[in-house]
Parts: structure tokens; C-alpha cells; sequence
């Protein structure tokens, strides 16, 4: 198992997600690979032998550092001390060891794209990520939105990509949690451009001027001392609205914030089919996206959210409004939120999951399904 990094963030989260999962079933025996370090490695390090390996500039050091640390010492692939029959690299960086584990060792090999065009364009590298396409064996998508990216802009066949969607522990008995007097909006992810931290500010200085309700926003995610970080206080001290906009940094109980809030906006770009959405609504809180920016409007609706178009900070300050003097629309549609979520739960996935790479590993692997049966697909 293959992670490009060990970051707290919803890949390497829905990784592990799986990989608790298959531990506690004794499907698989697996390693770990991490290609960066980060915050999770110990949660890792807990399920199984876990190697780093940092992303070389070229391709011959990839192999190179591979085999040292596998084997301690750069052999032919035939002394390598253990040899495995599925490589599964959990986003579209992993694609060049994915092909070196083919060339190396001949295994079956699947990546789970969790990247739309821009990040696939700027995180992993365009020529770099065709080059390892005729490499890897299946591909896996978080949503249709990316499978036909796949499809339209890389020429992989549709046969070759099935969509497995993010998986959660959904609680079996999540209460929703009394909400406050002010209304709260949270938001919440890295503080990189995709993820749209100045749309919301945008939203919410709208809102300021408009609203005659006491709001508030909440952003969950970043670091104190980044760029990035700095960028954001600076934006929000010079548009006045410090005392309506809070910055809570990267931190291991981000469902404690998420709970006491009554709606959670996903203001990002471009985003497949972001975990934090589906652990939002299993807390009760409807969702609002954008359209047009990647996987989330397969799972938001009319019942559980709303969808406003691209970037239209004026469509969405005007939806808050309406939610904001109807709170108990919000309320309904959080509930229906929690009740729609249940069938992204991590046990549903990982059987699903197990199935599929067992199917593989013996020559075989289901088709994808139509479209219009986005909920109910079989992997």
C-alpha cells in the first residue's frame, strides 16, 4: 500500500480508513510505502511495517532508493527480500513507483485517482502521469467527475477505471448536536488557492453588509507561521471581519468544531469528492457547493444542501441568507444529510474495496457501473 504522503488530509485518511479495515478482517497481509512523511505515520507504523521513501527528481532514483530500502542494498529484483502481488498507490502521485513496482516485479497494480486536472496538472505532472499509465493495471476514482477526467483527458478506456467513492466511519448513533444562537458556517482544508479560503471571506463580507442576524464562519485546516496562513490573518484583518471569521489550525478533533456548527460550505475549485463533506453530514449538517468543481454535487441535493454555480459568491451569501432566517430548513436537510451518508460507511466500502483487489489479483475485475448508478456500485 502506497501513500503519497502521511499528512492529516483525506486521502492518506481514507487510506487508513481502509487499510483498519482490512487489518481487522484478515484479508490482506500489506506494507506501507510512504512516499513523503507526515502527522499519521504512527497510525500507520500501527498496522504494518511502514517504509518512507521521499519522491525522487527522476525515475532511476526512484528504483534505486526502492531497492535499498527494501532489500538494504541495490540488487537485481530477483534478490529482493520480499516480493508482492498488488501494489495499490492511493493517489495519482504514486503513479512512478506503481510503474517501478511493475517493471520490478511484475505486480498487479492499481492507483486510486483522488485528483481532478489542476491537481493532477501541478502535483503530479501531466508527461509523468501518462508515462506510468501503460504501467498500472486498473484505475480507481473518487468520483465520475474524476473517472471522466481520466477518460476524457488522458485516453485511459472507461473499462479501466471504476469509481470507489471516499468511505467513512459513519457512527451508528451520531445525535446532532444542539446548535447555538449565532449561525455558524464552516468550511475547512488546506489554505492552497484550489480550496477557496478567499471565497468564503468573500461570502462572508457579503454577508456582514446584508445580514440582520448575529453569523459566523469557521474555517478548519492550516498551519500558524505558513504563508499561507499569514495571507489569510492579513485578508481577514483588512476586510473587517475578524469578529465573524475564525481560523482554527490543522488539529486532531476537527469534528468537535464541525458539530456545533449548522452548515458546512465547501468552497473549493476543485475537489473530487472531499472526506470532510461526508464526516459533516454524518454530524447532521446539510452541505453547499459549488457546481462545476468536481465530485460533490454526486452526493449533495436538493434534500441534503445546495448547489450554486461556479465561484458566485453573490448566489451563495444569498442562500445563507435564506438559511440563516429558516434555520430549521437547515436542520431537515442536515438530517436527511446524516441519513444519505450512511451508505458511504467505510464497512460498505471496504468490502467492496476487498472484493474488487481480490478479483484483480486473480485475473479478473468487475466493469464499472452506469452513471445513474453512482450509489449503488459494485467495485
Amino acid at each position: 500500500m502506497i501513500s503519497h504522503d502521511a499528512a492529516r488530509t483525506g486521502a492518506p485518511i481514507v487510506l487508513l480508513h481502509h487499510l483498519k479495515q482490512f487489518r481487522m478482517n484478515g484479508y490482506f497481509d500489506f506494507d506501507c510505502f510512504l512516499l513523503r512523511d507526515g502527522a499519521l505515520r504512527s497510525e500507520f507504523e500501527g498496522l504494518s511495517a511502514t517504509y518512507k521513501l521521499e519522491v525522487p527528481g527522476v525515475v532511476e532514483r526512484i528504483r534505486n532508493k526502492f531497492l535499498k530500502t527494501i532489500s538494504g542494498e541495490q540488487k537485481a529484483v530477483e534478490k529482493l527480500t520480499k516480493r508482492y502481488q498488488l501494489a495499490f498507490g492511493n493517489t495519482a502521485v504514486t503513479c512512478s513507483f506503481l510503474k517501478e513496482m511493475k517493471l520490478l516485479q511484475g505486480a498487479k497494480t492499481v492507483c486510486h485517482v483522488h485528483e481532478l486536472e489542476y491537481a493532477i496538472k501541478h502535483f503530479v505532472g501531466q508527461e509523468r502521469f501518462r508515462d506510468a499509465i501503460p504501467y498500472i493495471d486498473h484505475f480507481l476514482a473518487a468520483s465520475y467527475a474524476v473517472k471522466d477526467n481520466l477518460v476524457k483527458n488522458y485516453k485511459i478506456p472507461a473499462s479501466k477505471v471504476t469509481v470507489h467513492y471516499e468511505y467513512i466511519p459513519v457512527p451508528a448513533d451520531a445525535a446532532i448536536a444542539p446548535k447555538h444562537d449565532v449561525f455558524t458556517v464552516c468550511g475547512s482544508g488546506t489554505l492552497d488557492w484550489r480550496k477557496g479560503i478567499d471565497i468564503m471571506m468573500q461570502v462572508a463580507l457579503v454577508l456582514k453588509h446584508k445580514a440582520n442576524t448575529s453569523f459566523k464562519f469557521l474555517w478548519i485546516g492550516g498551519e500558524k507561521g505558513t504563508i499561507e496562513y499569514e495571507r489569510a490573518k492579513f485578508d481577514l484583518e483588512r476586510m473587517g471581519l475578524t469578529d465573524v471569521f475564525e481560523l482554527i489550525e490543522t488539529c486532531t478533533n476537527p469534528h468537535d468544531y464541525i458539530r456545533s456548527c449548522d452548515l458546512f460550505f465547501l468552497t473549493s475549485r476543485e475537489d473530487p469528492f472531499p472526506l470532510v463533506c461526508l464526516e459533516a453530514a454524518a454530524l447532521g449538517l446539510p452541505i453547499m457547493c459549488f457546481d462545476k468543481a468536481g465530485g460533490m454535487i454526486e452526493f449533495v441535493n436538493e434534500n441534503n444542501g445546495w448547489v450554486v454555480p461556479y465561484l458566485d459568491v453573490n448566489r451563495a451569501a444569498a442562500t445563507l441568507l435564506e438559511v440563516m432566517n429558516d434555520r430549521a430548513n437547515a436542520k431537515e436537510k442536515g438530517v436527511l444529510a446524516q441519513k444519505e451518508v450512511s451508505q458511504y460507511d467505510i464497512i460498505i466500502g471496504e468490502k467492496k474495496l476487498s472484493k474488487f483487489l481480490l478479483n484483480l489479483m486473480n485475473g479478473q475485475h468487475s466493469m464499472a457501473p452506469k452513471k445513474e448508478d453512482a450509489c449503488q456500485e459494485t467495485i
